[in-house]
């Protein structure tokens, strides 16, 4: 069956409405820059912290992982990881599919 990218859009949509939030956020938002303020979801809480950072994750070998890094007001080190592109995904592990576009599901930008 072949459809077009809006049918497709209109399926995920009413199937998972959250993939579409993240895809809009992620084509839509802007790079983090150093200083700016963010709500980062830390065991189930969302805490304010500062961005300080992104690296790129050498050791992710299935694709390419970027590690965010954030300071809190208690100046203490968080970092949330983010799988942005997977090769196989037969390959992903529990911890990959959580971290799948990590950012985008764990950090909000504090306007």
């Amino acid at each position: 069956m072949v459809g077009t990218f809006k049918e497709f859009y209109h399926f995920i949509k009413s199937c998972n409405p959250e993939l579409i939030n993240i895809w809009e956020d992620y084509n839509n938002a802007p790079d983090p820059q150093e200083g700016d303020k963010y709500l980062v979801k830390v065991n189930g809480c969302w805490k304010e912290m500062i961005f300080n950072k992104v690296e790129f994750c050498p050791t992710f070998k299935n694709g390419v992982q970027h590690n965010y890094f954030f300071k809190d007001k208690d100046n203490n080190d968080y970092i949330i990881h983010s799988i942005n592109y997977v090769e196989d995904p037969n390959k992903l592990s529990k911890f990959d599919y959580e971290y799948l576009f990590g950012f985008w599901k764990f950090c909000k930008p504090i306007k």
